[in-house]
């Protein structure tokens, strides 16, 4: 597995998909949607939100935009 050296103040890939899995479920849950719901309003199948959320999968940089549009957050904010 690649794993890029990291400098202080940045996060490893990991990290970021850790990140991305755990604030996607946290904010869903916040807005009181189901993954149905959250991926329909993303235009995502569920079968590839629910592997998001899981980590079974990570998201292709258009899918990561398209959930951060939906939920009117940045890619950043659903990252960090």
């Amino acid at each position: 597995e690649y794993a890029p050296t990291v400098g202080k103040g940045e996060m490893s890939v990991k990290s970021a998909s850790t990140n991305f899995r755990l604030n996607l479920k946290r904010i869903r849950i916040a807005r009181n949607l189901s993954q149905t719901q959250l991926s329909a309003i993303c235009g995502i199948p569920k079968s590839t939100y629910t592997q998001l959320e899981s980590e079974r999968a990570n998201p292709s940089l258009e899918t990561a935009l398209k959930i951060s549009a939906a939920l009117g957050i940045t890619l950043e904010e659903l990252v960090m």
